[in-house]
């Protein structure tokens, strides 16, 4: 029990951190498209943390994937936006959320790769988690996001948001599975080279 202790610590700490963030952001703003990616990001963080199922190192996961969307929030806040800060797909997905903060059938979509394509497959290369346990956060994430519809749409959005996630729920969330399947196979990838050490280049004598 008391090796489980600092993880429980940790993602509670994680947890209010990024619910205060959250909370933070809807009296500033109301719940725009980036409140609603926040409130989902924390949905699914606190039901992988929660569940009885999860492995140590799916917890590790977990926890580091939630750090990197408090600092990739925390850098565009603070205008830190060099290429070491901020990836070219977060620029782009903050680009179109600054023209449109509840462009949400535009912006949400391009949130959600930016952070899996990204922030993920970074984190899975320092993981030693199971393809099998991986594949256990996807449900969590299908329940979060059918809880996400934002209050104060317009009808024009409401009718976007309805067309993309209701009437085409399965083709989101099949989306969705390709984008972690693809920051999977790339973390691999990494895994693989990383194996192979370095390479020595030679010169024709």
């Amino acid at each position: 029990m008391a090796s489980e202790e600092p993880i429980l610590e940790l993602a509670l700490s994680l947890h209010r951190q990024l619910r205060q963030l959250t909370d933070t952001h809807y009296r500033l703003h109301g719940e725009d498209a980036l409140g609603t990616f926040l409130r989902v990001h924390g949905c699914v963080h606190q039901r992988v943390a929660n569940s009885e199922y999860s492995s140590p190192d799916l917890l590790k996961l977990n926890h580091v994937f939630v750090q990197k969307c408090i600092s990739t929030y925390e850098n565009y806040l603070k205008g830190r936006v060099s290429p070491q800060e901020l990836s070219w797909m977060w620029i782009r997905a903050f680009g179109a959320y600054e023209t449109d903060h509840y462009a949400f059938a535009t912006v949400l979509p391009l949130m959600a790769a930016a952070h899996i394509l990204t922030d993920l497959e970074g984190a899975l290369f320092y993981s030693n988690v199971t393809r099998s346990e991986y594949d256990t956060v996807f449900d969590h994430i299908v329940d979060c996001l059918a809880q996400s519809h934002p209050e104060g749409m317009s009808l024009k959005q409401e009718l976007l948001y309805i067309l993309q996630n209701r009437l085409a729920k399965g083709l989101r969330n099949l989306a969705i599975a390709q984008l972690r399947q693809l920051a999977w196979d790339s973390a691999q990838e990494r895994k693989r080279l990383k194996v192979l050490g370095p390479r020595v280049a030679t010169s024709e004598s």
